[in-house]
């Protein structure tokens, strides 16, 4: 940048220039700022940048002071500044085409000029001063609509997606779109899997001024595993369904990539048991689309049927039996003990004896021990009293 003094009738005007790529960004400020400028100054400053598309320009925050109508601040697109008005002239200025016109005590908002050239006019008057400004820009050469990310589904039946997806959009270009060198990492037509990718386009004008987009591409699988073979409510009649199985069901996802595979019983049982168990399969894939296979295996012990209970039900089977064995045993019993009675009738009746062989034997004395053969030739032994009965 380089300043010269041009002459305007009736005051001299100290004129600043800046041209070229390194003044993209820049600023400018009154006389002394923050302090409150003096009276009777005056400045131009106009702004070059081969190329540019627009400036962004913004006031600092630190102060802001114009007087009213008195004092006047221009700025606007070109390199040809109305040197024809002068302070004093407010309507004039606010009605001046392409031209931004600021007095007063309050910081302006943020304003763009679409151009590649500005300039920036500041006079005073002879009374009264206030803080001044400073004022910043920023030119953009290539200006590119660059989204914050892009975000694609595949197909239900496909883990990639082809051209699907758009090229940032160029909003300007100070020497034409189609003056523009446009390189990518990534084209719209290649093929992406499913994932995330990091693109970056890279723009460049004739004048070497720049410009990037980034941003990140999702690729996204929204779908869920299908599962095949997924059995129906099973009912089992069984006490013990530890070694039931069946048929377990299969999946498949777009992605060929299932990462879970789990089976849960009755939510969290080791092992099936008599009544109601849900069991439930997940499967996951890469991308946390699941899917359940859920069905209900019902076992049933067959002593429930009836509401009763195996245990009260052997207890009567083994008190029943019980009853018998010993109805049986009193049954064997009564017939021994007949058969032992009638065996003893027929030996007393078959007995021979002579009483007249123990006529001699007197009352008192020890009986004597005889041995007598029956008519079956059995040997009994009998003790008679002195009468010759038995004892």
């Amino acid at each position: 940048m380089f300043s010269v003094v041009v002459f305007i009738p009736g005051a001299s005007l100290p004129l600043r220039t800046c041209y070229g790529p390194e003044c993209a960004t820049g600023s400018v400020s009154s006389m002394n700022y923050p302090m409150p400028y003096r009276n009777r100054d005056s400045m131009m400053t106009l702004v070059y940048v081969p190329g540019a598309y627009r400036f962004d320009l913004s006031f600092d925050k630190t102060a802001f002071g114009i007087e009213y109508f008195k004092d006047d601040l221009l700025v606007g697109g070109g390199l040809r500044p109305p040197f024809d008005l002068v302070p004093g002239q407010p309507d004039e200025k606010e009605a001046l085409p392409g031209a931004n016109y600021f007095n007063g005590f309050d910081i302006p908002d943020d304003f763009t000029i679409i151009n590649d050239t500005m300039w920036i006019w500041f006079a005073t008057d002879p009374s009264i001063t206030f803080d001044g400004f400073k004022l910043t820009w920023t030119s953009t050469a290539i200006d590119v609509d660059c989204p914050d990310g892009i975000t694609i589904d595949v197909p239900d039946n496909s883990d990639r997606i082809t051209d699907g997806w758009n090229s940032p959009t160029i909003i300007g270009a100070g020497v034409g779109i189609d003056n523009l060198d446009i390189d990518s990492n990534y084209k719209p037509e290649d093929t992406f899997e499913i994932g995330t990718y990091d693109v970056t386009y890279r723009y460049k004008d004739a004048f070497r001024n720049t410009a990037e987009c980034n941003f990140r591409l999702n690729v996204r699988d929204v779908t869920r595993p299908v599962v095949e073979d997924c059995p129906d409510d099973i009912e089992l009649e069984t006490c013990d369904g530890r070694n039931f199985t069946w048929m377990e069901p299969i999946a498949f996802d777009n992605s060929n990539k299932l990462v879970v595979e789990e089976m849960i019983i009755n939510r969290g049982d080791d092992e099936l048991n008599v009544g109601r168990n849900i069991i439930v399969y997940t499967f996951e894939d890469a991308s946390q689309n699941r899917q359940e296979c859920r069905f209900e295996v019902n076992i049933i012990c067959p002593s429930d049927e009836n509401g009763g209970d195996l245990g009260i039900e052997l207890w009567i089977i083994l008190a029943g039996a019980a009853a018998a064995v010993a109805i049986l045993l009193l049954i064997l019993a009564f017939f021994a003990h007949a058969k032992l009675a009638a065996m003893k009738a027929a030996n007393q009746a078959d007995l021979s004896f002579n009483p007249e062989e123990y006529q001699g034997h007197k009352p008192g004395a020890p009986l004597e021990e005889e041995i007598l053969t029956n008519g079956k030739g059995k040997d009994e032994i009998t003790m008679y009293d002195f009468n010759g009965g038995s004892v």
